[in-house]
């Protein structure tokens, strides 16, 4: 759990000037998707657009952010990258890229020599295809242990953006020698979509707006996407680009915000 700290004030000072929350809109690259389904879905929740749809999808979200002026977060998975290196480049040009593991695996379940090499092999990945400093981390599913973490640190990454909180917390704050971004208390569009199996797009982002709306004006708001889950119907994608219109104006990548603390 999170302590508030020295980090916590700095935080206060610098987003309470702000009449509203940064909102981080971040987006998780895996694709081919199938690498990182844990074993126990059933073969309908294992929908995924095809590799043309997928790649398009990304495109349009690099282009809405140029249009916007606005960087978002991409958590690229290392095979994801090593499979599509043009495209990851073009996105780093634009927008900000962390690490989301080499492999998608689970990697609070692997041997801890294997997790290691996991969070180790994305970041060089990335960084070889990017040519540019890797500083962030996205778990896969959002699951990790403490000792996770300290390989972070000793990886040189410098924050974190994985723990599930409620409205109250969403400050970012030291956990284990980095900075942790905790995620908004709302259904990812994995669980909203596709797991519940929810149709209506602007629906979600309804609910990502009331949600933002109870939230106090000092929070990082960092709300976590998939653009295979947005490439199977292109509603979802316009849904999200009328959010960031309404919104563009309180949006950063979490790189950026970490550049001002």
């Amino acid at each position: 759990m999170f302590k508030f700290s020295f980090l916590s004030v700095l935080c206060l000072l610098i987003l309470g000037c702000s009449s509203n929350p940064i909102i981080v809109i971040s987006f998780d690259l895996e694709f081919p998707v199938g690498i990182g389904f844990p074993d126990d879905f059933s073969e309908s929740q294992k929908i995924q657009p095809n590799e043309i749809e997928w790649e398009k999808t990304v495109n349009r979200i690099n282009e809405i952010g140029i249009k916007n002026n606005l960087k978002f977060q991409f958590n690229v998975v290392g095979i994801t990258a090593e499979n599509s290196p043009k495209l990851i480049q073009n996105i780093s040009n634009n927008h900000d890229i962390s690490c989301h593991s080499y492999s998608h695996k689970n990697l609070a379940e692997l041997p801890l020599d294997k997790a290691y090499t996991e969070l180790k092999r994305c970041k060089t990945t990335l960084e070889r295809i990017t040519g540019k400093e890797i500083n962030g981390n996205r778990f896969p599913y959002t699951k990790y242990n403490e000792e996770l973490f300290k390989y972070l640190k000793e990886l040189d990454y410098k924050w974190d953006s994985s723990e599930w909180v409620n409205r109250e917390m969403l400050i970012p704050s030291f956990r284990s020698g980095l900075t942790e971004y905790p995620l908004a208390p709302i259904p990812d569009d994995w669980t909203y979509f596709i797991k519940d199996q929810n149709k209506d797009a602007n629906s979600y982002f309804s609910l990502i707006e009331k949600e933002l709306s109870n939230t106090p004006k000092d929070s990082v708001f960092v709300v976590v996407l998939h653009p295979w889950i947005l490439a199977i119907d292109q509603t979802r994608v316009d849904a999200l680009e009328e959010f960031i219109q309404r919104h563009k104006n309180n949006i950063q990548s979490i790189d950026q915000i970490h550049q001002k603390l």
